[in-house]
């Protein structure tokens, strides 16, 4: 499998790709400079400093490697329904909006004309942004440049990730290969079949000193609220957000992952990261990787 690793953050794709037996992608790239140097420390190089947009309009450096897979992990921030800018939007204009909002089509675009599929990573606020009208562009868009396009909810829970956050997977198939064997187009073949989560070891979390007793859903930004436990047994317990070290650990990451990173910037790059056993779970169940 030849892929492409866009707008990468910290990784997390990477790393659950990874582990489903991957080989490292072919060209990684972010927008952030802070974010590159530290996926290139993280993993011994790759990545290089670029826009999506920019990248979507000359692809040449990396059409030349025949890629397979674009895989995108677009920031949610703007289709987040905890996005109080959002819920101000009531009649927004495709100039006037946050420019990330194109970064879904930029990254269809890429695939095109590397002649790749695709798959573009979200929030379930994706899919009703605008009332629905984004979406409903986003999908002629994707049609108009040869794609057939399904999507699905990743619950992470489901795979061993203690949240409750629920990510979309946009999945785009060149129809031209519809009687070939493209990664996306098997995946639709195959399915994502629920039993195999049972592929995937539960995190164990037991031994963790707290417990969570916050309904709010997004993980990050010290929006979930926990009770610590003093002592074995003892009743006493105090509130408090989940610090970084303990973000890590519930989202799969390795210990003290983002160490070394601005902690506002560490804590927005796990609010925008896919979980790696997410990711472990995608590149099992797609073709190119090893067979589920």
């Amino acid at each position: 499998m030849k892929w492409v690793d866009a707008c990468h953050g910290i990784g997390g794709f990477r790393l659950g790709f990874e582990k489903a037996g991957w080989p490292p992608p072919v060209a990684a790239f972010d927008v952030q400079e802070r974010l590159v140097q530290f996926y290139n420390d993280r993993f011994g190089g790759g990545s290089r400093v670029a826009d999506i947009f920019d990248v979507s309009e000359n692809p040449a450096w990396i059409k030349e490697k025949q890629v397979d897979l674009v895989v995108c992990g677009a920031p949610c921030q703007p289709f987040s329904h905890a996005n109080a800018n959002r819920q101000k939007q009531r009649k927004p204009t495709w100039e006037t909006s946050d420019p990330r909002i194109y970064i879904p089509f930029a990254a269809c675009e890429l695939a095109a004309k590397l002649q790749a599929d695709f798959v573009v990573e979200n929030v379930l606020g994706i899919l009703d942004f605008w009332g629905g009208e984004y979406f409903s562009r986003f999908l002629t868009f994707c049609e108009a440049h040869g794609y057939h396009v399904g999507w699905t909810y990743m619950d992470c829970a489901a795979v061993g990730v203690p949240s409750r956050r629920r990510h979309v997977l946009i999945f785009g198939a060149r129809t031209e290969v519809a009687g070939g064997s493209g990664p996306v187009l098997e995946l639709f073949t195959r399915g994502i079949g629920e039993e195999h989560t049972l592929l995937f070891e539960q995190r164990e979390t037991s031994c963790l000193p707290f417990r969570v007793i916050s309904q709010r859903h997004t993980l990050g930004f010290g929006q979930y609220v926990v009770c610590e436990i003093f002592g074995p047994g003892d009743d006493s317990f105090r509130l408090r957000s989940f610090g970084l070290r303990e973000v890590e650990f519930l989202l799969g990451f390795p210990e003290r992952y983002t160490e070394g990173l601005p902690h506002t910037l560490a804590d927005q790059a796990l609010a925008d990261a896919f979980p790696p056993p997410a990711a472990k779970f995608l590149g099992r169940a797609m073709s190119f990787g090893p067979k589920v």
